[in-house]
């Protein structure tokens, strides 16, 4: 208990750190002073992941309340590129991930404020199946009780859904990589894949080759799988590749003691790694690629996540990509240029704070969502009440922005 409080308390301070880090270097005067409107020109982007839908409904509301409209990529980029200005009060929404709670509320609440947003999908992880879920609309038709729009994040929305919403003229989908992956890249063991794992699915650093498991069943299709030292595909670093057989090792003893009742037994994670240890002396230590295979990876998983999307979505063209934790490289903007991507998204970038007419599309920078209610205008919120509402959700757990 101790300990969870520790870590919870240093992740806190992190977070808290690293904002006060972004409000002194990276972020818009509209954010850090109050001011009248926004300098001429200027288009903000902001990031979403899980909608929830009270703050997100204020968030519109505010934007409604002061003339903002919300446009999409192929917009931005003109208005980027000189040829075709945005319209006054322009800002851009995105969505990074696809989840569940998209569809719940998401593509509703868009819809009944008259904005549009882009949603930028993990198309390897999507599910084929599902059909479409109900909405904040069929509570409002009466055909569902409110009580049946559980929360479902980090569920992925299904393929149907996201075609709806693409078709609504609300979303627009592209890219955010195909499997929006974190990889091994050294033969440093960190741990196993546990009921203890916090992480969404689609975060778990996964070794090449062992995406279905997750895809099949999220984190539990995972349970025993080594975890090793990884960084996002996108920066490009060559992986590491364990040994074949040593992850069917640790994943089989779990499943064969009961998957999650595994995990119950004290000595759990020591019979883990001693299985872990016994298949690496048998199979072998795993390899590090070379430098080509990495590259290769990179160009694969860019290319399979546009091709899949233009397929599912009737031949729509994918040209916008997001990069998974904000993190790319070089290489990897060189790559995604090769492969047709017109604009790259962002977090924070050296020597930007907001999007202006001349800038490169291929580095759009975003700020968090929490700072729409800096958006100058009627309900503008003080920023240190936004600063400590992100510090209580962090200390409680709930979603970070």
């Amino acid at each position: 208990m101790l300990r969870s409080l520790l870590r919870k308390a240093t992740g806190t301070a992190h977070e808290l750190g690293f904002e006060l880090y972004c409000l002194l270097r990276h972020y818009p005067p509209f954010v850090t002073r109050d001011v009248d409107r926004l300098d001429d020109g200027s288009v903000p982007v902001f990031t979403f992941h899980t909608i929830e839908p009270e703050p997100f409904e204020a968030q519109l509301a505010h934007l409604q309340r002061n003339g903002y409209r919300t446009i999409d990529g192929p917009t931005l980029v003109r208005h980027l590129r000189g040829e075709a200005p945005a319209p006054a009060g322009a800002v851009m929404l995105t969505i990074d991930d696809g989840r569940q709670s998209v569809w719940t509320y998401g593509v509703p609440l868009l819809r009944r404020y008259g904005f549009c947003a882009t949603l930028f999908l993990i198309p390897g992880y999507v599910p084929a199946a599902g059909g479409c879920g109900p909405t904040l609309e069929d509570v409002d038709a009466g055909r569902v009780a409110p009580d049946e729009l559980a929360m479902r994040d980090p569920e992925l929305m299904t393929w149907d859904e996201i075609r709806a919403a693409q078709q609504s003229g609300i979303i627009d989908c592209q890219s955010h990589t195909c499997f929006h992956h974190r990889v091994p890249v050294a033969p440093q063991l960190e741990g196993f894949v546990s009921p203890a794992t916090r992480d969404a699915f689609f975060d778990v650093p996964v070794p090449a080759g062992q995406e279905w498991r997750l895809a099949a069943a999220g984190v539990p299709g995972g349970f025993g799988m080594p975890l090793f030292a990884a960084a996002p595909l996108m920066h490009g670093r060559p992986r590491y590749h364990p040994a074949e057989g040593v992850v069917e090792a640790c994943v089989e003893l779990v499943r064969a003691g009961g998957g999650e009742r595994f995990f119950a037994a004290p000595d759990a994670m020591a019979r883990l790694r001693t299985t872990y240890e016994a298949a690496v002396r048998r199979c072998g230590g795993g390899r590090v690629e070379a430098p080509a295979e990495a590259l290769a990876a990179v160009r694969d998983d860019l290319a399979r996540s546009q091709a899949s999307i233009e397929a599912e979505l009737g031949g729509k063209r994918c040209t916008h990509l997001c990069f998974p934790y904000t993190e790319g490289s070089q290489t990897a903007l060189g790559l995604a240029a090769e492969a047709g991507y017109e604009a790259a998204y962002w977090g924070i970038l050296p020597g930007r704070t907001i999007n202006r007419p001349g800038d490169d599309p291929m580095s759009i920078v975003r700020l968090k969502n929490d700072y729409i209610h800096r958006l100058p205008g009627r309900g503008r919120r003080p920023l240190a009440g936004i600063l400590l509402d992100k510090l209580s959700r962090r200390a409680t757990g709930g979603p970070v922005y």
